[in-house]
C-alpha cells in the first residue's frame, strides 16, 4: 500500500502515489482525508496480480473480541485528482458501513470506476472510463500526453491553493487534473 492511512488527519497536493501491489492509497478506519491535485495511478506488474483497486475508502474495523468497530469518515474530498490503473473496471473500493454517514466526495477528477459513475449526489464534473494518456506509464512517467483527456478539466479555484505541480510548473486555469501540469494545456 502506498499511503495507509488508519483514523488519520491528511491534507495533500501534488501527491503522486503509483505502482503498488495492493492499494495506492488506503483511507481506512474513519479519518478527514483531503487531496488536491493528486495522481494515484496503478500499473503493478511485478511478480503477482494485483487485485485490490487504486483506491479504498473504508469505516469500520473487527477488534480483537471480534467485535465490529465503526469510525465514520468525516470528510474524504478529492480535487482535481486522477484515479486510475490497470484493472479491468473499478479503481476505487468502498467498504462503507450502511447508516453510518461516512462522507466523501469527488470534484473535477477522472477516475475509473463503474460503480462511482452511477452515484451523482458525491460527484461533480468528473471524467469517468477514459484513459488519462499518460506518457509513458512502464516507464514510470506519469505526464500527460498532449491528447489527454485530463488536460484543462481542472478546477481553477484551486490553483490559489495549488499553484504549482509537483515539478513547480505553474498551474493554468483551467489546469489539469492531477499532479503533473501538461506544459501545451491550452484548456481543451
Amino acid at each position: 500500500i502506498g499511503l495507509y492511512a488508519r483514523g488519520a488527519d491528511i491534507y495533500a497536493e501534488n501527491l503522486l502515489v503509483q505502482n503498488c501491489g495492493s492499494y495506492c492509497v488506503a483511507a481506512s478506519m474513519g479519518g478527514r482525508y483531503e487531496f488536491i491535485g493528486c495522481t494515484f495511478a496503478n500499473y503493478w506488474s511485478f511478480g503477482q496480480t494485483r487485485t485490490d483497486a487504486t483506491l479504498i475508502l473504508n469505516d469500520w474495523y473487527e477488534a480483537a473480541d471480534g467485535s465490529i468497530q465503526s469510525r465514520k469518515i468525516e470528510k474524504c474530498d478529492f480535487h482535481n485528482t486522477i484515479i486510475y490503473g490497470s484493472m479491468y473496471e473499478d479503481e476505487v473500493e468502498f467498504d462503507l458501513l450502511k447508516n453510518l454517514g461516512s462522507n466523501y466526495s469527488f470534484d473535477h477528477c477522472l477516475i475509473k470506476s463503474a460503480v462511482l459513475k452511477n452515484n451523482n449526489q458525491n460527484i461533480r464534473d468528473c471524467i469517468f472510463n477514459q484513459d488519462p494518456l499518460f506518457e509513458n506509464v512502464s516507464e514510470n512517467d506519469l505526464h500527460l500526453q498532449d491528447s489527454s483527456p485530463a488536460i484543462g478539466k481542472g478546477n481553477g479555484i484551486y490553483n490559489s491553493t495549488v499553484p504549482y505541480d509537483i515539478f513547480g510548473t505553474y498551474r493554468l486555469d483551467p489546469p489539469c487534473i492531477g499532479a503533473i501540469e501538461n506544459k501545451n494545456n491550452v484548456g481543451k
